[in-house]
């Protein structure tokens, strides 16, 4: 009776964060829904980002979203990725694009060098749509998009968004275990 009552909170446990992950991604598509409407200019969807990261829990007073922070390359230069996720000493950064934005090559080359800056082997692209990048740290090839997010409220790839990048429960191994599993469905192909 003990082992069925604790399967049956866990799967309870498990609906209920389900449930709300699913709302916080209901919340996002409504925040960005006028983006997409009205042509959003790059600067008010970035604020737009910016919210919807409180929505799941980053917050710039504790500094687990820092935006535009200076990345220093060389003795003179620097780079600045838009928003940098921080949690227990590690980092992963975010490049935002104005809404409708189909990603490129030399976006993702710039989202690339945050990465490596970073020492991630992950990056998040977000444009027409929201992309996970992986790269591989035993090849030498670019990072390559591994997962494709749409801006739909139905898109059930939307949840599993917020349920990987919702704060309280936010752990970059996972994360970056997630990307290398998607990475590797990808080579299998």
């Amino acid at each position: 009776i003990v082992q069925s009552r604790v399967r049956f909170c866990s799967k309870k446990v498990y609906l209920c964060e389900k449930y709300f992950m699913r709302e916080n991604w209901k919340e996002i598509i409504y925040v960005l829904q006028t983006d997409f409407k009205v042509g959003m200019l790059e600067n008010k969807f970035r604020d737009d980002i910016a919210y919807c990261l409180r929505i799941l829990g980053w917050k710039p007073y504790n500094g687990s979203v820092r935006r535009e922070v200076s990345l220093p390359i060389g003795n003179n230069n620097s780079i600045r990725p838009d928003f940098v996720l921080h949690k227990d000493s590690k980092e992963i950064p975010i490049e935002v694009k104005r809404p409708g934005n189909d990603c490129n090559e030399r976006q993702e080359k710039q989202l690339l060098s945050y990465m490596r800056q970073l020492k991630s082997n992950v990056g998040i692209y977000i444009g027409s749509d929201i992309r996970f990048f992986y790269d591989d740290p035993n090849d030498s090839a670019d990072a390559i998009c591994v997962y494709k997010i749409e801006f739909d409220e139905d898109d059930n790839n939307g949840i599993t968004f917020c349920e990987l990048l919702s704060y309280d429960s936010f752990d970059k191994e996972y994360f970056e275990l997630f990307c290398k599993e998607q990475y590797e469905k990808l080579d299998e192909r």
